[in-house]
């Protein structure tokens, strides 16, 4: 068992709204033990069953890696979805939208909570 360590954004903006937190547009999403909820590196945890995915025994330690590969779905959905719409591979696009926003300066819109010590020592 593993734990998606993103929450949505308690007012949902449009993606939070349909289960998309990775893609939350207002930056209100909180994260365990990242942003604003204790219980990151926990040895023992609880979880909301919403939030709880089954791992593959198979997997083995590899199962660690799952949660960041979810964070990931959305955005490489997304992706993938409007490569097939052009007719392109979706890799293609990611790469051609990357060098867009590198020669046209374009930044990030972050909403980032600055890390304080106290912060630091809550979170662990």
């Amino acid at each position: 068992m593993s734990g998606l360590v993103r929450r949505p954004d308690p007012v949902p903006c449009p993606n939070c709204a349909v289960g998309e937190s990775d893609m939350c547009r207002n930056g209100r999403y909180t994260e365990r033990g990242i942003k604003e909820i204790h219980g990151y590196m926990s040895e023992r945890w609880r979880i909301e069953p919403e939030y709880a995915i089954k791992v593959d025994p198979s997997l083995g330690i590899l199962g660690v890696l799952l949660e960041p590969t979810t964070v990931n779905k959305g955005t490489i959905g997304y992706f993938k979805e409007l490569a097939q719409q052009i007719g392109i591979p979706y890799q293609t696009l990611i790469n051609l939208y990357l060098r867009d926003c590198a020669a046209s300066g374009r930044r990030l819109s972050l909403h980032w909570k600055p890390v304080t010590k106290a912060t630091a020592e809550a979170t662990g």
